[in-house]
């Protein structure tokens, strides 16, 4: 079941699975254990995707501009490398040759030890059917030297997928900035792709800066107050993700240094349709919609200016901690 992952990095905007449309063995999984398997990373991209909007709370003079390139990168916490995986469907059914009745042998008697198995950030795992304990469990109910132990088939029952073994998720995204009438600001990022393993991809940012100084009187002209929303799409073989992000942002800015910081809010969503490809639920038709865990964030941050170029780096604490570092040529 292991397949080829995370082999790509899409252009300006992503570091993603180039079988995304599978995550890893998605498309393998029915609906409760691909849930538990891709929660982490719609988590971890919400994380991604609503880092690096901003490195300045000075919102640019109209036709002023930003041309940026953003790395972020989440760091994906222990417990979000695994799941417990949903043995439900995975009981055997044996026929008994004596009378040719069904008797169902559980999988809590198949799968005795830990069914600890991999999310999409983990690395492999195997949960495989203990024949043994089969022969034991229709013994108990049958009698001893019924059973042969090579007639029982449990090849079906045999369980294995892949994450990506990986703790970190990078992702990188170029983005303009560009100055509006009535002291605000347009972000504007946009892609569409195409790979082997889907026919079209998208990607769109889309977002609205807003100065808060001509509201509130700042005691320096250093200081600067904004509020900010942002609404993000990807489309992607199977799933769709769409994120958006609300956050009030200040800053000091002075000549070649700004401090600056933010407060903000997400919202991830996923959606997912596909068909079951193989296994013991091949051809189940799955649709599910799954919500990111990040909500509220932290970010504080740092910027250097020389001359039209800058560079920039912050740190974000949120449900994952996340450093995002940018650079690329402004003009206020």
């Amino acid at each position: 079941m292991r397949k080829n992952i995370w082999t790509i990095a899409v252009v300006f905007c992503l570091f993603i699975s180039n079988n995304l449309r599978a995550q890893g063995d998605l498309t393998e999984l029915a609906e409760k254990n691909a849930k538990s398997y891709i929660q982490p990373f719609i988590t971890a991209f919400g994380m991604n995707m609503n880092s690096g909007l901003t490195h300045t709370a000075k919102v640019h003079k109209v036709l002023g501009f930003d041309i940026s390139l953003k790395v972020m990168m989440d760091m994906i916490p222990d417990d979000e490398l695994t799941f417990n995986f949903d043995l439900t469907g995975f009981d055997f059914h044996y026929t008994n040759p004596l009378d040719s009745s069904i008797i169902i042998i559980p999988a809590s008697v198949l799968y005795p030890d830990d069914n600890s198995m991999p999310t999409i950030f983990g690395g492999t795992g195997t949960l495989t059917p203990n024949a043994a304990n089969a022969v034991a469990y229709l013994e108990e109910d049958i009698g001893e030297g019924v059973v042969n132990p090579d007639s029982l088939n449990l090849d079906d029952l045999h369980i294995s997928f892949s994450g990506i073994d990986f703790s970190v998720l990078p992702m990188f995204r170029p983005q303009i900035s560009l100055g509006l009438p009535m002291n605000s600001e347009l972000l504007l990022s946009f892609m569409s792709f195409a790979s082997d393993d889907f026919d079209n991809g998208s990607f769109l940012s889309l977002g609205l800066k807003h100065s808060l100084d001509q509201y509130i009187p700042m005691p320096t002209p250093f200081l600067n107050l904004a509020a900010q929303g942002i609404y993000q799409k990807l489309e992607l073989g199977v799933i769709t993700s769409t994120h958006t992000h609300f956050n009030l942002q200040a800053s000091a800015d002075f000549p070649i240094i700004s401090i600056y910081g933010l407060l903000g809010m997400d919202k991830s969503n996923l959606e997912a349709s596909y068909t079951i490809e193989e296994g013991i639920f091949e051809g189940e038709k799955i649709g599910f919609s799954l919500d990111g865990e990040n909500a509220f964030r932290s970010t504080i941050g740092a910027k250097l200016k020389l001359a039209l170029l800058y560079l920039s780096v912050d740190y974000t604490i949120g449900k994952h901690n996340a450093i995002t570092i940018g650079t690329g040529v402004t003009l206020r």
